[in-house]
């Protein structure tokens, strides 16, 4: 059998990989800055990132993981930061927005940028700070991301409504689609409404979970960092 490829993608252009079964990478959002835009911002490149590694790697099966906000080693560097996880640092192994809305809006964002492209997913681990769990065990708000991708497994992925600043992730299964649409920026946005809507949830703070609404028109709003979950008919 081939030896499993463990390896952070920074490196394969340095130390190209050998012949693998799989090949699984991790990403950061605040290796060089943690200020809110940027973090946002890093979600972009994912795809390219996918694209790269497809082509060091061919014909290998990619697991991209973890994809948080914060990263689970420095390897750079003889260890991460250490904060009381309430401010935004640099390589810190606590980030205050990984349990908040944000967190959330970022785990879709990521999910977004690397789902089509990949074999097998594991975005967050369990528990611990970039768990899907609060210390009390009550889940965070990505926690229902997590589990509603997860719900999705099998479907056929279809494409999801954009917006400026939003990412979205869709898929469909027999005669109904879901779509998680997340606003990743500091101002409100307007999106359509998909034809067939028929249900609309906003994700709540904490362990609140999914939040009936009705939808109001023409367009839905996402309020800065909001997570909407859609779901209607296949036209």
């Amino acid at each position: 059998m081939a030896d499993f490829l463990t390896a952070v993608l920074t490196e394969f252009n340095r130390n190209p990989p050998p012949l693998a079964d799989f090949a699984f990478f991790g990403a950061s959002a605040i290796i060089h800055a943690a200020d809110d835009r940027s973090v946002a911002e890093t979600v972009r490149v994912l795809p390219a990132i996918m694209d790269s590694a497809a082509a060091l790697c061919p014909g290998v099966g990619l697991w991209p993981g973890p994809l948080a906000i914060a990263p689970t080693v420095n390897p750079y560097g003889p260890g991460l930061a250490t904060t009381d996880g309430t401010t935004r640092t640099c390589l810190a192994a606590r980030d205050p927005r990984h349990g908040a809305l944000f967190g959330a809006a970022h785990l879709v964002a990521a999910l977004a940028g690397t789902i089509s492209g990949a074999e097998v997913l594991a975005p967050l681990h369990a528990s611990g700070p970039i768990g899907l769990v609060a210390p009390d065990r009550s889940p965070w708000p990505l926690a229902f991301v997590h589990a509603a991708v997860a719900g999705g497994r099998g479907a056929a992925l279809r494409e999801a409504p954009s917006g400026e600043g939003t990412a979205g992730i869709a898929w469909e299964s027999g005669d109904r689609w879901t779509i998680l649409l997340a606003n990743l920026s500091e101002d409100p946005v307007e999106v359509a409404c998909p034809p067939g809507l028929g249900s609309v949830e906003r994700l709540g703070p904490g362990a609140s979970g999914w939040i009936s609404e009705t939808a109001g028109g023409p367009t839905l709003r996402l309020d800065p960092y909001a997570t909407l979950r859609l779901t209607g008919a296949a036209c």
